[in-house]
């Protein structure tokens, strides 16, 4: 596939503890199109993602993608190939049922409340230098994902097999599952919404019998 520009690629050492920053510092030394972005302090996933975005500047498109193996090279082509046809904001690696990696309930329910977001939910995503400008000056970015949905204006999609990892592990703890699942909950859901505003009717309810 003809690419337009040279391709830059931002890699985020996220502090995790499986020596990513080691790794970056030993492969990297003689890569010119590979610049390593290394963080003062652990910020998880996402903010490590919105360092990376950041780093971009002008870039256009912009592809968030995991170092691990997971993602395939010819699914990054297939990306860039839907958003030149399409022009959209955001294209999606929707998980197909060939995927090496488990899924789990967390993403169908996301996918209840907002039907643009997979139900195998996603990590592999091209974004738009327009979008990246909106989410970069709009609100904190909480659970990056929904924000992007939220910004976009227009979404596509392609079916990909995300593979076993061929470096790393898993992050994701059960703390961190737990604070990220109260997270979506609290500022993205009308459920505590719909609970202060029974305890409000009860309360009224209740001064109305004194």
């Amino acid at each position: 596939m003809k690419v337009d520009a040279i391709p830059k690629f931002y890699l985020v050492d996220d502090k995790s503890s499986d020596g990513t920053t080691e790794l970056i510092r030993d492969k990297l030394s003689c890569e010119n199109d590979v610049l390593p972005v290394y963080l003062a302090k652990r910020v998880g996933q996402v903010g490590a993602i919105v360092v990376g975005l950041k780093k971009c500047e002008q870039h256009n498109p912009i592809i968030v993608t995991s170092a691990d193996g997971q993602d395939s090279a010819e699914s990054v082509a297939r990306l860039i190939v839907v958003w030149k046809e399409r022009q959209v904001d955001m294209v999606i690696a929707k998980r197909n049922k060939d995927s090496q990696v488990n899924l789990n309930n967390f993403h169908r329910i996301v996918s209840f409340f907002y039907h643009r977001y997979p139900t195998s939910g996603f990590d592999m995503v091209l974004v738009s230098r327009v979008l990246v400008d909106k989410l970069l000056s709009g609100k904190p970015i909480r659970f990056l994902q929904i924000d992007m949905l939220l910004e976009a204006r227009s979404v596509s999609y392609i079916d990909y097999a995300k593979q076993n990892r061929l470096a790393g592990h898993s992050q994701w703890s059960l703390k961190s599952r737990i604070l990220y699942a109260l997270t979506f909950i609290f500022y993205y859901t009308l459920v505590i919404d719909l609970i202060v505003l029974g305890l409000l009717s009860l309360l009224f309810s209740i001064s109305l019998l004194y």
